[in-house]
């Protein structure tokens, strides 16, 4: 069964078309972006990174006892090595290197935090690049994103037995990707976090029967095409700088998809900046006041990438300010940082520094073995642009 064919796909309990999806990853790309890292293109390795994608093998299925877990090692929160009976587990599956995974982060932090006692979250890293021992990385991964991954985060086996008993056995190629135990410890759900609360809290509450499942089926399919509309009325909005309008549609916007509010706090960010540039910068102190530095380091890439005109341009000093802020609480080995720096330091005109961060970004890249062409290349022009 491969339903990317279908126009519309109809899956535990969770409706996807084809407009949802070019939507979804047009909002995840900011996020890729933000990353910068060499390996960005491998988060679309399969086309897609948060859409479940059926394959003729299917032995994991709605129904089935869950898999066991085996891990490498655990890095936060209290291990599992079994699934408690009257427990509901969320059992998510993402990669360093995966833009789309980090969105949901702080999202599976809410869910973490709203079902304590009822529902545990419990995260596997898979999918990273074995030429060299990962794992250094990945600690260094969770140990930086603090409370963005408040929940339990393990590393998958050497021989990559969650993966192959959860992803592959389930026909998913693409990640983040989540499932839903039961109470029973059977699998009960599994797709992209962003369509999971309704389902999780049903499951939660023991509504998720046949009458629950046609309800969360009938209000997903309400939610995507109020989504979709109000999504389009935005994007017309703002190309015809009716800013005013584009904000109250963004506030309809945030109660649709709580996995997408931060994307959509940094277009409320956008669009007030353009109306109003103090009304701007007090929204944009307030989001960065209570968002962590990952969460911060997005909204200044968002800033940088920002289209400016005659009658606006990007708050290039507030971005740079907040970009400093959370780089000194980020992971020193992260390129995106140093790359974004770079950035920031041009747009205000100061070379040096911009030039200093661009041969460090490089330099970064040549040590982790990077030496395609296709990557350095671009890098280079950068920094002969800087220095002209």
């Amino acid at each position: 069964m491969h339903c990317i064919r279908r126009n519309k796909i109809k899956f535990q309990g969770s409706i996807k078309t084809k407009s949802m999806k070019v939507i979804f990853n047009n909002i995840l790309n900011v996020v890729f972006a933000m990353l910068m890292v060499p390996s960005i293109g491998r988060a679309d390795a399969n086309g897609r990174q948060y859409v479940l994608v059926k394959t003729d093998v299917d032995t994991l299925k709605v129904g089935d006892p869950a898999p066991r877990i085996v891990v490498r090692k655990w890095l936060k929160g209290t291990p599992v090595t079994s699934f408690k009976p009257g427990m509901v587990y969320v059992v998510e599956f993402w990669a360093t290197w995966c833009g789309p995974c980090q969105a949901a982060m702080p999202h599976l932090s809410e869910l973490a935090g709203k079902y304590k006692g009822k529902a545990e979250v419990l995260s596997f890293d898979v999918k990273e690049d074995k030429k060299t021992d990962f794992l250094p990385k990945v600690e260094r991964f969770v140990k930086y994103s603090g409370n963005r991954m408040s929940y339990t985060v393990a590393v998958d086996a050497a021989d990559d037995t969650m993966e192959r008993t959860w992803l592959k056995a389930a026909g998913s190629s693409g990640i983040p990707e989540l499932f839903i135990v039961d109470q029973q410890g059977k699998i009960a759900w599994h797709g992209h976090p962003n369509f999971v609360d309704d389902v999780l809290d049903a499951v939660v509450n023991g509504n998720y029967d046949e009458a629950g499942k046609k309800r969360i089926e009938a209000a997903a399919k309400e939610k995507e095409e109020r989504y979709n509309a109000l999504s389009k009325k935005m994007m017309i909005a703002s190309k015809d700088g009716n800013y005013q309008e584009a904000l109250a549609i963004v506030e309809d916007l945030l109660p649709v998809y709580p996995g997408m509010q931060n994307y959509l706090l940094c277009k409320k960010y956008e669009f007030l900046s353009r109306k109003d540039s103090s009304a701007g910068r007090q929204l944009g102190e307030e989001l960065m006041s209570q968002w962590t530095p990952k969460d911060q380091l997005a909204l200044a890439f968002w800033i940088v990438v920002t289209r400016s005109d005659g009658s606006f341009k990007p708050d290039y000093e507030f971005a740079l300010k907040w970009a400093k802020q959370a780089a000194a609480h980020s992971d020193p080995g992260e390129k995106g940082v140093v790359k974004l720096l770079g950035q920031l330091y041009y747009a205000i005109g100061d070379k040096k520094r911009a030039i200093d961060c661009q041969k460090k970004f490089i330099q970064m890249l040549r040590k982790d073995g990077t030496n395609s062409s296709n990557v350095l290349k671009p890098e280079e022009e950068t920094l002969q642009r800087y220095k002209q």
